[in-house]
């Protein structure tokens, strides 16, 4: 259900900020000066996770841009067809990250990212490339939907959900391409 869930956010937000229907969201939602700080995390969660195989990577750093009771959130679907999904706290995705990070390189970046925010909430829905291992070209793609909120010490994360995309459901054109 949550793969459901992340695939028709994506695919509603794609609509909504397509060029002929950009007036559907209400003015005040997508760009402002907040959206630069709310990009900043997004991306440094991206540079993060990334790197070459042993690297040493800022792994308290990635913990801090998250509230308390942050959820990690990953749906997929098995090769059977049915939907599997896993929930981790910041920590325990730190620990398993750490883990696989001395074993193999791991390159995630951001294809297309969509900020909406309004007061002190925000949702980011970006498309990703990752490379594992030694690969050169995208090992696979998807969608990571972050879920944020303004805290006195600046946007922290409250979730993150993501999705590869697979045999059936691939992404759409709009979001497959390098661009903000």
């Amino acid at each position: 259900m949550h793969r459901s869930v992340v695939l028709a956010l994506l695919f509603a937000l794609s609509a909504c900020v397509s060029p002929s229907n950009s007036p559907s969201i209400p003015p005040g939602m997508e760009g402002g000066p907040e959206i630069t700080s709310i990009r900043t995390v997004v991306d440094d969660v991206y540079a993060i996770v990334s790197g070459d195989k042993g690297e040493t990577r800022p792994w308290d750093r990635l913990e801090s841009h998250f509230i308390a009771g942050a959820q990690l959130t990953a749906s997929r679907t098995t090769a059977a067809g049915t939907h599997e999904v896993r929930s981790f706290t910041p920590g325990d995705f730190v620990a398993n990250a750490r883990q696989s990070s001395e074993r193999r390189a791991f390159h995630e970046s951001p294809l297309v990212t969509r900020i909406l925010q309004f007061q002190g909430v925000a949702v980011a829905i970006s498309s990703y490339e990752a490379r594992v291992g030694e690969a050169v070209e995208p090992t696979f793609r998807g969608v990571n939907v972050f879920q944020l909120v303004r805290t006195p010490e600046g946007w922290k994360i409250a979730s993150i959900a993501w999705s590869d995309e697979d045999a059936q459901i691939q992404l759409p054109d709009g979001w497959s391409r390098r661009g903000r």
